[in-house]
């Protein structure tokens, strides 16, 4: 089963992807190597994590994972630093779109795979400007409200709060909740349940 280049995450629709090495010169002169290498054989990739990747580039409608991948191609450029969502070190990261970020009183931003950060409420965004499509990721720090998973309780409490003074004094508390509350319900239950995947998914 193909696992995407740049994140941890099973599963999901992957797109073909590729590495070119700097130089064939070393690889010719072992094949196999080359073969087991990142560079000779096919590699796949979510199209959110080879979109967000500002290392990743699409060139005849496949990823060029070249960026990423160290000269062995073995391993990926930045391993160096550790996924501050799941801990790990492989794969791909990215850094919070916020300049003056800093992880836990350090020199660094928060570096994190794309996929850790949509599972764990992160903003990840779009956004058309006259130079072309800017695309953003933010921390838990510098998310926007409708990210947060504080807000997205607060706000699922206080739906609730406003059925209950409007329903129950004129209807009684017997009175079935009315349709279109219970799918706005669903729906913010939906996203707070998609915020704690990332939790449960590294728990196990």
């Amino acid at each position: 089963i193909p696992n995407c280049n740049a994140c941890n995450q099973q599963g999901g629709p992957l797109q073909k992807a590729f590495a070119v090495p700097v130089s064939m010169a070393k690889w010719n002169k072992d094949k196999k190597l080359y073969k087991r290498s990142m560079f000779g054989r096919q590699i796949w990739c979510h199209s959110l994590c080879g979109i967000w990747c500002p290392q990743i580039s699409i060139e005849n409608g496949e990823f060029n994972c070249t960026m990423t991948i160290m000269s062995k191609g073995l391993t990926h450029i930045n391993e160096k630093w550790t996924c501050a969502l799941c801990c790990r070190r492989d794969k791909v990261k990215v850094k919070c779109s916020e300049e003056n970020c800093r992880y836990r009183g350090s020199k660094s931003p928060y570096r994190y795979h794309v996929s850790c950060a949509r599972q764990a409420g992160f903003e990840i965004s779009d956004e058309m400007r006259h130079d072309g499509i800017n695309f953003t990721t933010m921390c838990f720090e510098h998310i926007k409200s409708e990210y947060s998973f504080k807000a997205l309780l607060e706000d699922f409490i206080a739906l609730e709060k406003m059925r209950v003074a409007r329903t129950l004094g004129s209807l009684g508390k017997d009175k079935p909740m009315p349709l279109d509350h219970c799918v706005r319900l669903l729906q913010m239950a939906v996203k707070i349940l998609a915020v704690l995947g990332w939790a449960w998914r590294w728990a196990e």
